[in-house]
């Protein structure tokens, strides 16, 4: 047959190698893919690479590197799109600038007596459904305990001084003078 063609042997010779390797790119192709959906899509190239081989290895198949695993899920457009999207944290310093406070606390982070220093902050999470929760914290510098706190799904003004009117009401006379550190945030 090959004399009867225009072509070399080392050409056909290629050809027939290239196209053998082939069928193995698309058992790859298959085992990455079930691989990717068996985790629900959440497998990138460094987590699929190593079930890749594993299985490989099993089946009698040329184990392959994992460029050779990332080529191959580019080329079919198998990625991982839940864990690349950036979300916005929260930043309490986007609030409108005006005049800061002075920093009484001056890094002396320690108290001798309760209620003579406290600190307030106010935190995201995120909840299971993707949603997004703020919890504001007032604690006590001396026994290092939670006075009050709130949470809501709403950031406002309201929720930033609810623990404060709650907390204002159970402090006690110390005679001293009592300060609430904040990182100043619009709140």
């Amino acid at each position: 047959m090959i004399e009867a063609l225009p072509i070399a042997l080392t050409i056909f010779e290629y050809w027939q190698k290239t196209l053998n390797s082939t069928n193995h790119e698309y058992a790859l192709i298959g085992i990455i893919k079930y691989i990717f959906k068996k985790n629900n899509g959440n497998y990138g190239v460094e987590r699929v690479s190593p079930k890749v081989r594993s299985i490989c290895k099993k089946l009698g198949i040329k184990v392959p590197n994992h460029k050779k695993i990332q080529r191959l899920m580019f080329e079919n457009n198998i990625k991982c799109t839940k864990f690349s999207k950036r979300t916005s944290k929260y930043d309490s310093s986007k609030g409108p600038t005006g005049k800061k406070a002075k920093y009484i606390l001056r890094r002396r982070n320690n108290s001798n007596r309760p209620y003579q220093k406290m600190t307030c902050d106010v935190t995201e999470l995120k909840v299971k459904n993707c949603d997004k929760v703020y919890i504001e914290v007032i604690k006590d510098i001396f026994t290092k305990r939670v006075l009050k706190f709130e949470l809501s799904y709403h950031l406002d003004l309201e929720f930033s001084l609810a623990p404060l009117k709650r907390l204002v009401k159970i402090l006690p006379e110390t005679g001293c003078r009592i300060l609430l550190h904040s990182d100043q945030g619009w709140q």
